[in-house]
């Protein structure tokens, strides 16, 4: 396992990967464009909250923003609801889960 922890070059990375504009991820998360470039940039350390919201909206995982590279394991994916609310953007996820939250809340009532 190696791993690369210029975090901020990796999430430069990732954004750039999924075609991402900076002002995009700015608008959608609610992060400045400033702040999310002194990201990139490795001028200020994400918090975890923030990390989340980075990892939500980019529908990545940790090791990808750490540079961790792992042995390969090959998982099969699962059409699990969890792995569908993973791939769904971070506006969407958060509105599914406060969907999912409604339905819960509304079956402990009934009960």
């Amino acid at each position: 396992m190696t791993m690369d922890m210029n975090v901020g070059h990796n999430l430069r990375k990732i954004r750039e990967s999924l075609g991402l504009d900076i002002v995009d991820v700015s608008i959608e998360t609610g992060y400045s464009e400033s702040h999310l470039a002194q990201l990139e940039r490795d001028k200020r350390r994400p918090s975890f909250d923030c990390m989340m919201d980075l990892m939500s909206y980019y529908g990545c995982e940790p090791n990808e923003i750490f540079g961790v590279e792992s042995g390969g394991s090959d998982m099969s994916k699962d059409k699990s609801y969890e792995d569908r609310l993973d791939k769904l953007s971070f506006k969407d996820k958060k509105k599914a889960i406060k969907t999912i939250e409604a339905l819960l809340q509304a079956f402990e009532e009934v009960d």
